[in-house]
């Protein structure tokens, strides 16, 4: 596999690890919060593992085009996660729901975007404790769960994916750039405003 793309094994890891925690079965209508690089990844091995529809919600015009690039369903401007998955379950909601953004505003919509007895995976980190509506926990009887990293089978299935070009990573907006310019790599991961990944190589003349 190509560098770029095997640099990818990481954070792919991490979506592979969330999946698998999740319970989600085949057939799932899944709900994934934010589509920055985990969110993405997220959603691709959630499709590859056999969820009938992966919706995607994300305030980025950018992130929205590159997951719609991808073949995810995303949420259009104005709408919300909760109305699209009502729309392709009569109203019943997402089997899994995945929080990849870790915003305020994400927990307190994703149990109203879950059906009863679904599952709702935090994957992002919240810096700070945040309300989350445990009323409808109980009378939805929603499962929740959080992740943290990975496994080595985590990365070990990961490497798999990436090697049998499972997950069309191809399509994965990265940026690479020499350790000479490693404040402008920085800038770019901090912005992420043109890529969800930077990379940095040893190697001088990398095309950014």
């Amino acid at each position: 596999m190509d560098a770029r793309t095997a640099a990818l094994a990481e954070p792919l890891a991490v979506a592979v690890h969330a999946v698998s925690r999740s319970g989600m079965e085949k057939g799932d209508v899944v709900a994934v919060f934010g589509a920055g690089p985990i969110g993405i990844l997220t959603a691709l091995v959630a499709r590859h593992e056999g969820a009938s529809h992966v919706v995607i919600t994300e305030p980025s015009a950018w992130r929205r085009e590159v997951a719609a690039s991808m073949g995810l369903t995303v949420v259009p401007e104005g709408s919300t996660i909760t109305d699209v998955v009502n729309e392709l379950t009569d109203g019943a909601g997402a089997d899994t729901t995945f929080d990849s953004a870790a915003h305020p505003s994400v927990a307190a919509e994703m149990t109203a975007a879950t059906r009863v007895l679904g599952r709702i995976v935090i994957v992002g980190v919240y810096k700070k404790p945040t309300a989350v509506d445990l009323q409808a926990v109980c009378f939805k009887e929603l499962s929740m769960v959080g992740v943290r990293v990975y496994t080595t089978a985590d990365v070990r299935r990961a490497i798999e994916l990436i090697a049998d070009d499972a997950l069309g990573l191809d399509l994965f907006p990265t940026k690479a750039f020499p350790l000479s310019r490693i404040t402008e790599a920085f800038d770019a991961a901090a912005s992420g405003a043109d890529c969800l990944k930077v990379l940095v190589t040893p190697t001088e003349g990398e095309d950014a």
